[in-house]
């Protein structure tokens, strides 16, 4: 299955004239950090750091390139990950996830998860309707 960020590269590559290509460069930058750290950190300040910009522009360089703010991408690609653990990691625990995902705590994960989804990672695993 492809990820969100994958998906959304092929899409925009087509596009790529409209989009500022240092923009498009940050941005992909990103995304391959991203899925290098996304059990280390959840937060823009750390990927802005690691592509030596500041918080801010590295936001707006993201946000320029995509319609959505580098904490949307972070968030959804963890969501992701998460998503795909709970149905297909059936012999690991919601707390085994958690902290797969880098989450020290089951109660930071499952309030992350709901905050973003709507539903409990729990809710989640036990109805194959919801996606």
């Amino acid at each position: 299955m492809l990820s969100l960020l994958s998906y959304y590269r092929s899409e925009t590559e087509d596009k790529r004239e409209d989009i500022s290509s240092h923009s498009y460069e940050i941005y992909n930058r990103f995304c391959d950090l991203l899925v290098k750290h996304y059990r280390d950190s959840r937060e823009v300040a750390f990927y802005a750091d690691k592509l030596q910009l500041t918080p801010k522009h590295f936001s707006k360089l993201v946000l320029d390139a995509t319609g959505h703010t580098a904490l949307f991408w972070i968030e959804q690609h963890i969501i992701i990950k998460a998503k795909q653990m709970l149905r297909s990691r059936l012999d690991l625990s919601i707390q085994e996830i958690c902290y797969d995902l880098g989450f020290s705590e089951l109660a930071n994960f499952s309030r992350y998860f709901k905050r973003v989804t709507g539903y409990s990672p729990k809710a989640f695993r036990d109805n194959p309707a919801l996606k």
